[in-house]
């Protein structure tokens, strides 16, 4: 260890007395090597200390049950901490926390702009309250805090980074407020008492298992902005839930969201129980369960409903859209021409936007009754071989059998299908052997047609 300066050093040493005599708080900066010290005491202690990089630096607080806080700056320099009323805030740098100690409560300093891996990992603490400057937690954060009840993170921190607050095993609530871009893998996995999930609007990504055994979440509000949500992000469980062996079992779980977002089209796809918002965030009503003359409950357009395995969105008085699987490992689909939902029947008529992409079907068979197949409905279903487009189809949507690798055999019924019924790349990325029946009357056209639509100058044409 470096010499010191024995003068400076008395001093401070004097002065932390003083401060200590006076307030009942103990505080002591502590370094690996040497450091030049100045202080100040009075309704507040100020020490300036000169601290070298990828060095540990504590101080510790007596009053908070003789916990500490620990900075690792990035550069030489002067960092000052400032001790008010049992808080401890770093001034200068924005620096990384690192904290042990046994507080019920740990108030992270106002200076604090991330929380360093495994920064506050088993911590005791039943309430731990985070700086609104904050803009980074990093993986393992916050993780393992057995006691730890509820967690509002503030809007700017951008990115919760990987098992963030995994295992925290008490935590019945947690708020992510506007600002947060992505929740990261497994970032609360295992949090099996959370109950309430509140994600404000900004939100663009939550990856793969972000709440994983979450077994006793029953309400998650998921805003628009969400653009991505991951494989069995919710709802599933296992008892090793970073293997392969992921099971679902997660009948409470109900997913307050807005009509056709990706956290309406998640729930459907992964039959969980939806509450739908309007514009306001506010509950979509269903409509009064009274009978009519028929004794049927009235159903409103735009709910979704699950019939054998199947989710179906009801689109008018009569007819209904199919729009997902509830079984994604479903490997073959025979879609009914009519479907029986509260009791009334309705008509089979469209395949919904999305319906089936990315899903690992191999043949899915259409009822006559469909008229309109919309856009994704098929993308990149990479196992799907064949498909019979029947002859009441008159609207194929964007990108409806893109990315269709494998697909090498389309039969074409219908002969309502022109440029402007057909959307953008439709066909594109289908297999370069595929061959495609079309009626007699329509071979030259539609051959020019789909092949505006993407489907590449090897596809084969017949009648």
């Amino acid at each position: 260890m470096k010499s010191v300066n024995k003068k400076a050093l008395a001093c401070l040493l004097a002065l932390v007395m003083v401060f200590e005599s006076m307030t009942g708080i103990s505080v002591m900066a502590q370094t690996d090597r040497a450091a030049d010290a100045v202080g100040a005491a009075g309704d507040s202690f100020a020490s300036a200390v000169a601290m070298q990089p990828e060095e540990k630096y504590d101080v510790t607080l007596a009053a908070e049950g003789n916990a500490y806080y620990k900075f690792t700056p990035e550069e030489s320099g002067s960092y000052t901490f400032h001790v008010t009323g049992g808080r401890v805030s770093l001034y200068l740098h924005d620096e990384d926390l690192d904290y042990q100690g046994g507080a019920q409560e740990i108030v992270v300093p106002d200076a604090i702009r991330e929380i360093a891996p495994k920064g506050l990992t088993n911590v005791n603490a039943q309430k731990i309250v985070l700086p609104k400057q904050l803009v980074k937690i990093w993986e393992y954060g916050v993780s393992g805090c057995k006691n730890l009840k509820e967690i509002n993170i503030p809007g700017n921190v951008s990115d919760i980074a990987y098992h963030a607050f995994s295992e925290c095993t008490a935590l019945e609530s947690a708020v992510i407020n506007e600002g947060t871009k992505n929740i990261g893998h497994h970032a609360f996995a295992g949090c099996s008492a959370l109950k309430t999930l509140t994600i404000k609007e900004g939100l663009k990504q939550i990856e793969d298992h972000a709440f994983v055994n979450d077994r006793n979440l029953t309400e998650a509000t998921i805003p628009k902005s969400v653009v991505s949500i991951g494989e069995k992000a919710f709802g599933y469980y296992s008892s090793f839930y970073t293997g392969n062996a992921v099971v679902k079992n997660n009948p409470l779980l109900t997913m307050r969201c807005y009509p056709d977002s990706k956290a309406h089209q998640y729930a459907v796809e992964n039959a969980l129980s939806v509450t739908l918002l309007d514009e306001n965030g506010q509950e979509i009503k269903k409509p009064s369960q009274n009978t009519g003359d028929n004794g049927n409950a009235p159903v409103k357009t735009g709910e979704l409903h699950t019939v054998k395995d199947y989710a179906y969105e009801i689109i008018s008085a009569n007819t209904v859209a199919f729009a997902g699987l509830a079984k994604k490992d479903s490997k073959s689909v025979k879609i009914p021409d009519k479907v029986t939902i509260e009791g009334k029947e309705f008509k089979v008529t469209e395949v919904k936007d999305q319906a089936f992409q990315k899903t690992d079907i191999k043949s899915v068979t259409m009822p006559s009754g469909i008229q309109s197949i919309g856009t994704k409905a098929f993308y990149s279903c990479k196992k799907l071989k064949k498909i019979t487009i029947p002859a009441s189809v008159s609207e194929i949507g964007s990108q409806a059998f893109g990315n269709c690798k494998k697909l090498k055999n389309i039969t074409v019924k219908t002969t309502m299908l022109t440029k402007k019924s057909i959307g953008k790349k439709a066909f594109k990325g289908i297999s370069e052997k595929a061959a495609i029946k079309v009626p007699k009357q329509k071979l030259k056209a539609y051959q020019k047609l789909f092949q505006s639509k993407g489907a590449g100058t090897k596809v084969k044409f017949k009648k």
